[in-house]
């Protein structure tokens, strides 16, 4: 093996000058071009660290990522919408419905944020108001705090 200089590299048992790799790929320091990550269009010569992204990701640290707003699907970011009605995004523009007797819910997990009426959030499952009523509350209590079952205003 041999002691190669800085301007030098080894490659193939031989010290040898470095080669220029297009600005997709990088050299290693074997005289091999080696593709950058995925996302990255341009990277550095000898690291191959990311200098530009492809289309519609945005550069961080030398990584390739969409934007907050946006998820990666089918091999492009794109922005994520609110779906209406009971439904939530699960991620990858896909609506589906929030659990039973839920009217909204989180994107992403479906966590329940409100309820359909007649019935009450409790630890984000939606019980119907009638069985907390007449368990958590007593005879004497006018409002209730059902998800919690403290008298907030009395008779």
């Amino acid at each position: 093996m041999c002691g190669c200089s800085s301007t030098t590299a080894f490659s193939n048992g031989v010290c040898a000058k470095p080669i220029t790799c297009p600005a997709e790929k990088y050299n290693p320091g074997n005289n091999i071009c080696t593709a950058c990550s995925v996302n990255c269009s341009a990277c550095t010569q000898f690291t191959g660290a990311c200098t530009n992204c492809k289309v519609t990701l945005t550069l961080k640290s030398g990584n390739c990522n969409c934007l907050p707003t946006q998820a990666y699907v089918k091999n492009a970011c794109t922005t994520l919408f609110n779906c209406t009605g009971g439904n939530y995004n699960v991620g990858d523009n896909t609506c589906k419905p929030c659990v039973a007797n839920c009217a909204s819910c989180v994107a992403f997990s479906g966590t329940c944020t409100k309820c359909a009426v007649g019935y009450l959030l409790v630890n984000n499952v939606c019980v119907p108001a009638r069985l907390l009523q007449s368990s958590l509350c007593s005879k004497n209590c006018l409002k209730c705090d059902y998800s919690t079952g403290v008298c907030l205003q009395c008779a």
